[in-house]
């Protein structure tokens, strides 16, 4: 048949639609390559400048590491003979030979790094003597200006609160040498004894490296076509360069800052636009915290993408052509089966005439004529009667349903009828550690035969309704006429029942009855007061408000010196006696003489000391513990907690015994340790590698290798581990509070930590993991 004018609207349309789509697509796909492009090579010119920066940060560091190796070896006592340091603390009278003795080692030490020491000198300001392996002995204190330079270079020490000085000028060094008067060196300084504090300096040790050995390294760059290298001390200010040309010494002045205050070992790139010209800034810090600079020109490398951007221009004007021609064979294809549809729906009503409705109009009336069969709604609402019970019980223990009412509607839906004024919340605890064994799909079969077997039970005088509100606890409404001595008897008829056929371990806890539904959220906040005993109690298998009231009126402290018992043998690693401690709780715990929180909190003490000790040991605590508190919180009774606590410590002292302590180690725990006692305070990676002797980048890298984990992740874990143990223990402190006790000055930027290590805010973790 013929379709009105009207209608081809829809037609015309479509087809207008896939001619935009087909130009947006291309446009979009042609934009993208571009860009795609011209990122690819700027990332081709990045990792070029990474590469050829790393080759120079290694050869340069390998230079500047052994300079201050040598230095260190000479400054302390264990590796040398005492010869050596004598004149720090003694006169030179009577000790002539041991200045000859001197000179000779320092001479000997020069000629076992003669490829890269030019010379190495010790200056002992006690006796204002300079004994140096090239020029042999000189007293300063006949020469004005060089006092001054020992004054200078303590200046320098404290300015910089370092305990040790690079030296990149030529000239410092060669008051003290005057043989190498117009020979440039490059001097490594440190105080003796490691210290920047002038009344505690004793003299210098002074190793110079050849300044040819760092010029010739740089030297070689000059084949490269396209930059210059520079090499940077620590105000930015140039040491050596591939090039005296001043071509890219804008650029390096406008990074000075930038590239002086950069602490990454890591190499850093930055785009520069000066005076119309594109070129790229790599630079890399150096073992001595001096910077390895690169500057390249990327416009000579950007002149090679013309024929790309060419290139794309064409394949984007070609597939616009195609495509037109594809969407209109299309669009005809697409719309034939709409215009089929509309002749059948004309076809099958005769009443309706082409002049009164288009496609759409036509298809929407013939919709809205379909009617629903009534089987068909009870048939959904049947296999839905598990989702309506969960929501009626979840609505109902949340106080959401306000009236009898709504609470009525849902009773209708079930099919069912509640005609007692006595109501009561039944709860159903399950093993935890059998669930997890369970697969899935098994898992949710147990569910539902747990929840018909008991909605099984009732009768005439007691009606029940169950729903799994969490994983391992069944909520049951129960509406009965009985009282509680019976409702004892139906929960023990319940557990029997499921350990001996479904073998799923059960212990359940009743509340105090309510006489309207809509209170039954009260019933469900006293059962969970009265569940809680369930995980110490684990002898009994119904509990009610009894055993409350009889804990009330026992003991409220359980006797002092467990946990100091079990934390002194824990230090003393006699499992034994931590065994014999745990048991005492355990025994404790379970006679019921106790309320909940007190013997709740006395587990916790116990878990803080292993906590503690693992801290102390310098064991990564996440490996040996895991999750802490979701292990706590999945435990089903105290014989779990039992178990676990026991084989932790055992695991912990075989950690202990098969752990190997280096030298990398003991400092890392020292930054550890200091990172600990400051958490409070506000500290940088350069005032922790002080701390330890070592440079910020050294530190930085050795950190890493020894615990496999960045300076800054550690610092953030601890401090949100701490705030874990505030959060969890000290209840009465708010979250601005915890922010500045774990160091964060914003407390909006602790939340914001807190919730990128732990998947949720502070608050929330307070409200999972809080047993209350």
């Amino acid at each position: 048949m013929k379709l009105l004018p009207k209608s081809i609207t829809t037609y015309r349309k479509l087809k207008f639609s896939y001619i935009i789509l087909v130009i947006l697509v291309a446009l979009l796909v042609g934009s993208v390559s571009y860009t795609y492009f011209s990122s690819a090579f700027n990332k081709e010119i990045e990792q070029t400048n990474l590469v050829l920066l790393g080759h120079y940060q290694n050869i340069i560091n390998n230079v500047l590491e052994r300079t201050e190796r040598l230095s260190l070896t000479l400054s302390v006592k264990q590796l040398q003979s005492n010869d050596l340091h004598y004149f720090f603390d003694h006169p030179i009278e009577g000790n002539y030979s041991k200045i000859l003795n001197i000179n000779r080692q320092l001479s000997e030490t020069v000629a076992a790094n003669f490829q890269t020491i030019d010379s190495v000198s010790i200056y002992y300001d006690p006796v204002k003597m300079l004994i140096s392996s090239s020029t042999g002995v000189s007293f300063l204190s006949e020469r004005a200006n060089n006092v001054d330079i020992m004054e200078e270079w303590i200046e320098q020490l404290n300015a910089r609160n370092h305990k040790n000085l690079w030296i990149s000028e030529k000239n410092n060094i060669q008051t003290l040498t005057s043989d190498y008067y117009g020979k440039p060196v490059y001097s490594f300084v440190r105080a003796y004894p490691n210290t920047s504090n002038r009344a505690e300096v004793k003299g210098f040790i002074v190793v110079n490296i050849k300044a040819e050995v760092l010029n010739s390294i740089v030297s070689q760059f000059k084949n490269y076509d396209y930059g210059i290298l520079f090499v940077v001390d620590e105000l930015g200010d140039v040491i050596l360069s591939s090039n005296p040309s001043d071509e890219y010494n804008e650029v390096l002045n406008e990074l000075k800052y930038e590239i002086s205050e950069a602490e990454s070992v890591e190499p850093i790139n930055e785009n520069r636009d000066v005076e119309g010209k594109r070129v790229m800034a790599s630079h890399v810090t150096l073992y001595n915290d001096w910077k390895v600079v690169y500057i390249t020109s990327t416009d000579e490398f950007y002149s090679k993408t013309i024929l790309i951007q060419r290139t794309i221009i064409v394949i984007c004007l070609f597939a616009i052509i195609i495509g037109l021609i594809i969407s209109v064979l299309f669009t005809r294809n697409i719309y034939n089966p709409l215009g089929d549809l509309i002749k059948r729906i004309f076809d099958s009503k005769s009443d309706d005439t082409p002049d009164e409705k288009n496609e759409y109009n036509i298809i929407n009336n013939f919709i809205d004529n379909l009617s629903v069969k009534m089987e068909t709604i009870e048939q959904v609402i049947e296999n839905n009667r598990p989702l309506i019970n969960h929501n009626m019980v979840t609505n109902l223990i949340l106080g959401r349903i306000t009236n009898e009412e709504e609470f009525n509607t849902f009773l209708e839906l079930n099919g069912i009828s509640m005609p007692h004024g006595n109501y009561r919340i039944m709860l159903l605890q399950f093993s935890d550690r059998q669930l997890r064994n369970i697969p899935m799909r098994d898992r949710q079969q147990i569910k539902y035969l747990v929840m018909n077997y008991i909605d099984s039970l009732s009768d005439s005088e007691t009606v029940f309704v169950t729903s799994f509100y969490t994983e391992d606890e069944a909520t049951v409404i129960v509406n009965t006429s009985h009282d509680l001595g019976k409702m004892k008897q139906v929960a023990e008829t319940i557990i029997f029942h499921l350990e001996n056929t479904i073998k799923l371990e059960t212990r359940a806890s009743i509340g105090e009855p309510v006489s309207v539904p809509t209170d039954l959220k009260l019933s469900y906040v006293d059962v969970k007061k009265i569940s809680k005993y369930t995980f110490f109690l684990c002898d009994k298998k119904v509990f009610t408000e009894e055993v409350i009231v009889y804990v009330n009126e026992e003991k409220s402290e359980m006797p002092a010196g467990l946990h100091e018992g079990f934390a002194r043998a824990l230090r003393e690693r006699k499992m034994d006696e931590i065994k014999i401690s745990i048991s005492q709780f355990i025994d404790l715990a379970r006679s019921g003489e106790y309320e909940y929180d007190v013997c709740w909190n006395q587990l916790v003490q116990f878990v803080s000391e292993v906590q503690h000790y693992i801290k102390q040991t310098d064991l990564n605590t996440y490996d040996l513990l895991e999750d802490i508190y979701e292990i706590l919180t999945s435990m089903y009774d105290v014989i779990d907690f039992e178990n676990w606590i026991l084989s932790t410590v055992e695991k912990v002292f075989q950690t202990m015994d098969d752990l190997e302590e280096d030298k990398n180690t003991i400092i890392v725990k020292k930054a550890k340790d200091f990172v600990n006692d400051n958490l409070e305070k506000g500290f940088s990676l350069r005032e922790v590698a002080e701390h330890v002797g070592w440079s910020s980048s050294h530190f930085s890298r050795i950190f890493k290798q020894v615990t496999e984990e960045n300076f800054m992740d550690f610092v953030t874990k601890e401090r949100i581990d701490r705030a874990k143990d505030i959060l969890l223990y000290d209840l009465d402190a708010n979250i601005e509070e915890i922010a500045f006790k774990v160091g964060y000055s914003s407390s909006a930027y602790f939340i914001n930590k807190f919730k990128l290590e732990c998947g949720m805010t502070p608050n929330t973790f307070r409200m999972i993991h809080n047993k209350d």
